[in-house]
């Protein structure tokens, strides 16, 4: 299981003094919890050099994989282009228009709960702020929803196996109401039928 970024090093990406920092790290931390769920949903990953795709294909695999959804798309590109307005210009600015722009591409879902905070915001780096927070939960949520799906399967798999052990390969047994023994199943009753 690959690990997930960690909640305090994108806290601490947000809480950058400088809207450059600020950018680029939290945008790093997305962009990790992204590679993640893809990593996570992929049977060979090693299969795939992850990190030679740029972040909008990284994005379009994870939609099309189905870890992410396809109604934030928007947010993550328009972070994106964000990003790298920062990263080939040191001296950009994220001005009162950008942070309009910003919250257009949010989902009405997503502006209506925010509305508060959203109006409460002072400055467009705080509207940035809560953006990049909204985008960070999206792409944790699905790293985390695909590690979980991924754990059970697991513990499915284990359960067959010692539910099968000793046959020649996965055959359902014969319905007798009883559990295999130590597999974990509950015995159900025998339905009459046969």
């Amino acid at each position: 299981m690959v690990d997930l970024p960690s909640v305090q090093d994108f806290r601490r990406a947000v809480d950058a003094p400088d809207v450059l920092n600020m950018v680029i790290r939290a945008h790093g931390e997305i962009e990790t919890a992204l590679r993640v769920a893809i990593v996570e949903a992929l049977i060979e990953p090693h299969e795939l050099e992850l990190e030679r795709l740029s972040f909008p294909l990284k994005l379009d695999l994870a939609i099309a994989l189905g870890v992410v959804r396809n109604s934030v798309r928007p947010l993550f590109l328009r972070l994106n282009k964000t990003r790298n307005e920062f990263a080939h210009d040191p001296r950009a600015e994220f001005t009162e228009k950008d942070a309009r722009d910003l919250v257009n591409v949010l989902s009405e879902g997503y502006r209506d709960g925010l509305k508060t905070d959203l109006d409460n915001a002072k400055t467009p780096k705080e509207i940035l702020r809560i953006v990049f927070v909204v985008a960070f939960l999206e792409a944790l949520g699905a790293a985390e929803r695909v590690q979980e799906h991924n754990k059970r399967l697991q513990e499915l798999l284990r359960r067959a196996h010692v539910l099968f052990e000793g046959h020649d390969g996965l055959r359902v047994p014969e319905s007798t109401g009883e559990a295999a023994p130590n597999s974990g199943v509950q015995p159900t009753p025998a339905s009459g039928r046969g």
